[in-house]
């Protein structure tokens, strides 16, 4: 009766059904329980079943979860009402887990102007120090003293190796502090989390920042 529903749960829900097995269900989530999948649904009973593999055992092993209390008035008689259900369930599991209902599966690079004023300023240092005359250019472009000045105090190896180590300390700071709970809260997978953790020690605070707007564009109401 509910199978077309079963699948499209299936098919778009896989973190949720992760979350309701783990809060729901009681089943710790670790790295051998793998597949996890949504096989009945029994209004009768108020019940549905997640059936997952468990890698230790070799077993596929099943277990027979209560819906909540059906409190909003959805109506388990029709898939809408039911999906609704499931809905609240996701948000509810991914909360108690301190995790998002949405997944970000994506690596956003920088492309606004902010973003790309600071990758040049983070690389300026390094140019200098590798290339002395672009110092002397930038601040060509900077008349009177207050320039010079500033230019015969970048004039030197050691300060500038000092900013750029600076730069690096600060951005990986943030980068611990800011992008990589993120990167943990909105499940990025593991083959992009090298990629933010670069832009993270290249910008520092910008890809944790933009970590935040892609899962609000994923949509607040969505659940993954």
């Amino acid at each position: 009766m509910w199978d077309s529903l079963i699948v499209s749960i299936n098919e778009t829900h896989k973190l949720g059904l992760q979350d309701c097995l783990a809060v729901f269900g009681h089943v710790p989530i670790t790295k051998a329980v793998k597949h996890v999948k949504l096989t009945d649904i029994d209004t009768q009973t108020s019940t549905f079943t997640l059936r997952f593999l468990h890698t230790e055992t070799g077993q596929h092993m099943e277990k027979i979860v209560y819906f909540i209390d059906n409190d909003s008035g959805n109506d388990t008689r029709t898939a809408a009402g039911i999906k609704q259900i499931f809905d609240r369930m996701f948000r509810i599991a991914a909360e108690k887990r301190h995790l998002s209902p949405v997944q970000v599966a994506t690596v956003q690079y920088p492309c606004t102007l902010v973003d790309l004023l600071i990758i040049v300023g983070v690389t300026l240092p390094a140019l200098c120090y590798l290339h002395r005359p672009a110092l002397h250019c930038i601040f060509s472009l900077v008349p009177g003293p207050v320039g010079a000045t500033l230019e015969r105090w970048l004039d030197s190896d050691r300060v500038l190796q000092l900013i750029i180590l600076a730069e690096f300390v600060t951005h990986g700071l943030e980068t611990i502090f800011f992008t990589v709970p993120r990167l943990k809260y909105y499940r990025v997978p593991g083959e992009f989390v090298p990629e933010w953790l670069f832009l993270g020690l290249l910008e520092g605070y910008g890809p944790a920042r933009r970590l935040d707007v892609q899962a609000r564009a994923l949509g607040e109401g969505s659940v993954a």
